[in-house]
């Protein structure tokens, strides 16, 4: 969003006239809040910080129904608009094609014509008295419900000489009462696509009621408590949602009568709730939920097994990147099927986050602990190798729709681990600092350790920094001191010894040999006469000689990380033909890990981000969404990369998809000599606007 002045010379006695255009991006992005937020309160010039619904328009615009009046926000201003009388607590909006808003505010109906920007005077019948919830059929039509009653509202119209709407009335055409029996209040309703109407009642019904025979159909039984608040309710995917206070957000089938019920249990960490409080439930995408709680939200899943049962993301420490202490009383929310969900907040106005930029996910330690390296078991768990916390595992097989929790998996031996690799048959190899191989056996799902005892070397030590199985299946280990060759059915170690380094990286040329990334530059390893060559760097005159990464390409090149640059070897030449550094746009010279995603396209993991290169326009493009990165996995499409904190992961194609939107342009505002110009306000004895200027 922006706004941009534009001055225009008129012949209206050289007025200057100022008008703001806002581009209206449909104002449409799981920590949710943790990477993207929006914040409007009272100083973005919100009405009220106490926000109660929300409400997009068929135009763009996002209405806020507060304590003190309704708020519209164009992306980029907010204007308000109440009564001067009194205070007015807005609960609900509804919109109708004629561009009305129909507002249920402090306990009453009140209509609001966006247009013209203002109130609608509103003349009900004796029998109409209150309202507490309604669902518009279309212009002239709405049921509605007080404690007692449900009522079918017809709307006439009394037009003004102009042809603007100057007054409505409102008629009960039918009422309902006692649908739930005596001494039931009605709380609130929703309705099908088909239409049909399901009423929550305060004795933990829920009435289905058929609006074309005005029968009711079925009382279903939510769970026995002497009493309950039922605060809203939506139909969504066959099911009805109940959003209660004191008793959880709950989901029931209406062709069964059956319920499953979702509230605050800490206990039981996969179905708990952030509050037992829940004012909103509203469906995001890929089958999840929101519910908007006391305490902050969560996120209902559906179950990978059962997708009638879901578990849950609790996000109740609402801290982000650029916010501190935000309010976590969260009362109403909305979702932008185009990527934006918004909250409004008992106290803390209005957040809105971008779900499109939020193209990454991420495992947050609590404590420094290196992701050493990845893989992934038979079961599709994942493993990481730390530095602090030895091997860790997934609780959970990897699913993208889940957020990812690991548990600490004790080998018996010390805590620092410093990669893994898999092998064909789904064991799992680790190397420690310890002189140590630690194997993984996927069929017995035990851990065993084998202390490194090198033949003709019974008193060689070293940590096993890399660890690679070869096209041939034999298992090579980089280390502090050499290159190993372990062969598993002997138990016997094979040392080669390579020029002066520690082997930190390792990638093979099919059957021909082992390149050797070291702590003093580039090695090669053949395998036909088991020889080293080095001298690479000062061959190609560049200056970095300590290597952390390699990645061999189907493209025939050699990828270098450097911890001083970034380098490009020509596998058939064996020359190193590039060489990049901050001078050449990477974020970082300090290159920690390379992979490719199954497109084939580049990625580098800097201490200070992600980077992809194009290696068709040898440019690099900077996500600034982790640093310090160690290690990474390329893995069902997914990029995992492991740091000194995190695990951040993403699918290539959405990090690159820049998610365009169409833009509308807008023009919100008319000033002249500075001074807003009002909806039929006369300049110079001329009324310039007769609507309000978004619809002129």
């Amino acid at each position: 969003m922006f706004t941009a002045g534009r001055y225009v010379n008129v012949e209206m006695r050289k007025f200057i006239i100022i008008i703001s255009l806002v581009i209206l991006y449909s104002l449409t992005g799981y920590a949710f809040f943790e990477k993207d937020i929006r914040v409007l309160t009272m100083q973005n010039g919100l009405a009220d910080n106490t926000v109660s619904c929300i409400h997009k328009d068929r135009d763009g615009f996002m209405w806020f129904g507060t304590d003190n009046g309704l708020s519209r926000y164009d992306g980029k201003n907010i204007k308000n608009f109440g009564s001067d009388s009194l205070y007015m607590k807005v609960f609900h909006i509804s919109e109708t094609d004629n561009g009305l808003l129909w507002l249920i505010a402090n306990g009453q109906l009140v209509c609001f014509d966006r247009r013209m920007e203002h109130f609608i005077p509103v003349r009900v019948s004796e029998k109409y008295t209150g309202v507490q919830d309604i669902l518009m059929q279309n212009n002239t039509s709405f049921w509605s419900i007080s404690p007692d009653v449900l009522s079918l509202v017809l709307i006439d119209y009394r037009w003004d000489k102009d042809g603007y709407i100057a007054e409505v009335s409102l008629k009960v055409e039918m009422e309902f009462t006692g649908l739930g029996g005596n001494d039931t209040d009605y709380m609130a309703f929703c309705q099908s696509p088909e239409g049909m109407i399901y009423i929550g009642t305060d004795w933990g019904n829920v009435i289905t009621f058929d609006p074309v025979t005005f029968r009711v159909v079925s009382k279903g039984d939510l769970p026995k408590v002497s009493k309950m608040h039922v605060h809203r309710l939506l139909y969504s995917e066959g099911y009805v949602w109940i959003a209660t206070w004191a008793n959880g957000a709950i989901r029931y089938n209406p062709e069964s009568g059956t319920y499953t019920q979702y509230t605050y249990n800490p206990k039981d960490k996969l179905r708990t709730l952030s509050h037992w409080d829940v004012y909103q439930m509203v469906p995001i995408s890929n089958s999840r939920y929101l519910a908007a709680t006391w305490n902050g939200y969560t996120i209902m899943v559906p179950d990978k097994e059962d997708s009638t049962r879901f578990t849950t993301e609790v996000y109740n420490n609402t801290a982000s990147q650029l916010h501190r202490n935000l309010e976590t009383r969260m009362i109403s929310a909305y979702y932008d099927p185009e990527g934006i969900i918004w909250v409004g907040t008992q106290g803390g106005g209005v957040y809105a986050s971008d779900l499109r930029k939020q193209f990454y996910l991420r495992f947050h330690q609590e404590t420094h602990n290196e992701i050493c390296g990845m893989t992934t078991d038979k079961k599709q768990h994942i493993w990481l190798a730390t530095f602090h916390t030895g091997i860790m595992r997934s609780t959970e097989p990897f699913d993208p729709q889940s957020r990812l929790s690991f548990e600490s998996v004790s080998s018996g031996t010390g805590s620092t681990v410093l990669c893994v690799t898999a092998d064909k048959k789904g064991d799992l190899w680790f190397g420690n600092n310890r002189s140590e191989l630690i194997r993984y056996h996927s069929d017995t799902g035990r851990l065993s350790v084998l202390p490194i005892r090198v033949s003709g070397n019974p008193q060689w030590t070293g940590s096993v920094w890399a660890v690679l199985f070869d096209s041939r299946e034999r298992l090579w280990l980089g280390t502090s001191y050499g290159l190993l060759l372990f062969d598993p059915v002997t138990g016997v170690f094979t040392h080669y010894p390579v020029h002066s380094g520690t082997i930190r990286a390792m990638t093979e040329m099919p059957g021909e040999c082992l390149w050797l990334g070291t702590t003093s530059g580039l090695n090669k390893f053949s395998f036909t006469d088991e020889t080293v060559r080095s001298g690479f760097e000062k061959q190609a005159n560049i200056p970095a000689r300590e290597i952390r990464s390699l990645f061999s390409s189907s493209d025939g090149k050699l990828y270098i990380g450097f911890t001083d640059g970034f380098g490009i070897m020509d596998l058939s030449s064996e020359m190193i033909e590039s060489f990049y550094t901050t001078h050449n746009g990477l974020s970082s010279n300090f290159i920690g890990c390379i992979s490719e995603d199954s497109k084939g396209h580049l990625w580098l993991g800097s201490n200070s981000s992600i980077s992809r290169y194009s290696k068709h326009q040898k440019l690099f493009y900077n996500y600034y969404i982790s640093g310090n990165n160690r290690s990474v996995m390329h893995y069902k499409n997914f990029l995992f990369w492991g740091n000194n904190k995190n695990m951040t992961y993403f699918l290539p194609d959405e990090a690159m998809n820049d998610h365009p939107v169409s833009d509308k342009v807008v023009i919100t505002q008319l000033e002249v000599d500075n001074k807003s110009v009002e909806i039929g306000q006369k300049v110079n004895d001329q009324v310039i606007l007769e609507k309000g200027i978004p619809y002129t």
